[in-house]
C-alpha cells in the first residue's frame, strides 16, 4: 500500500509531539457547531493512522440529511451517466495511506490535519466510464451539501479517488458517506464531500 510521506512531515514539524502519546483517545476538539469543524490533537497519534473518531473535520455548510445514492458525470463526455455503488462492482478498488489537511491548518499541536488508510476506486477509471472529450480539461465536483471545487482533469485522472471507507470502516456521515473525492498530496478542500455531480468542463468555476 503506498504511504504518503507527508505524515512524517507533520509530525516532525510538533517537536516533542509524540512525547504526549499517554493521552487518551477522543483527543479531539470542536472549534464550530455551524458548520461542524473539529480539531485533532496531533500529539495524541498512536499507530501509522488517526483513529476515525478523532478525524479532524472541516463541513463548509451542514452535513446533508440524506446521503447521494448515486453519482452523476456529465458535461464535456460521450455518455453521461447516473452511477451506483453497484455499477462500480467491475472496477478494482485501491488503498493508499495519505495525510488530509485543510487549507487553512496553521502548523501547531491541534490542527485540521489527520492522516488515515483510504479505499475506492480510482477517479479516473471512473470518469472514464463516460468518455470525456478531448476538450474537457476541469472536472466541476459538487457536494450534496452545497459545496463545489474545480480540479485539473489531468490531476484528477492520474491520482484522484473516488473513496468509500477510511481505516477500513465505511465513511461516517461527517467525512461524506457514501462517497467523497480525495487528492493525495492536495489540500483537502479539493476533495469534496457527499460526492453527488462530476461536470467534465473547458474551464473552471468562477471564483
Amino acid at each position: 500500500m503506498k504511504r504518503m510521506r507527508r505524515r512524517e512531515f507533520i509530525l516532525a514539524t510538533g517537536g516533542t509531539l509524540l512525547a504526549s502519546a499517554t493521552r487518551l483517545w477522543a483527543d479531539h476538539h470542536t472549534v464550530s457547531a455551524y458548520p461542524l469543524v473539529v480539531e485533532f490533537d496531533l500529539g495524541s497519534l498512536q499507530g501509522p493512522y488517526t483513529r476515525v473518531e478523532d478525524f479532524y473535520i472541516r463541513n463548509h455548510y451542514s452535513a446533508p440529511e440524506s446521503a447521494p445514492a448515486s453519482l452523476r458525470i456529465e458535461g464535456e463526455v460521450e455518455h453521461p451517466r447516473q452511477l451506483t455503488p453497484e455499477s462500480l462492482n467491475s472496477l478494482r478498488q485501491r488503498e493508499i495511506g495519505a495525510v488530509l489537511e485543510c487549507a487553512g491548518d496553521p502548523v501547531k499541536a491541534v490542527s485540521l490535519v489527520s492522516d488515515g488508510a483510504w479505499r475506492g476506486w480510482s477517479l479516473g477509471e471512473v470518469v472514464s466510464l463516460v468518455r470525456p472529450e478531448s476538450g474537457g480539461k476541469f472536472l466541476h465536483l459538487f457536494g450534496q451539501d452545497g459545496f463545489s471545487r474545480s480540479v485539473p482533469m489531468d490531476r484528477a485522472m492520474a491520482d484522484g479517488l473516488l473513496v468509500t471507507s477510511l481505516n477500513g470502516r465505511p465513511l461516517f456521515r461527517n467525512h461524506g458517506a457514501p462517497w467523497r473525492a480525495l487528492f493525495p498530496g492536495w489540500y483537502g478542500m479539493d476533495s469534496v464531500k457527499w460526492l453527488a455531480r462530476i461536470v467534465v468542463a473547458r474551464n473552471p468555476l468562477p471564483p
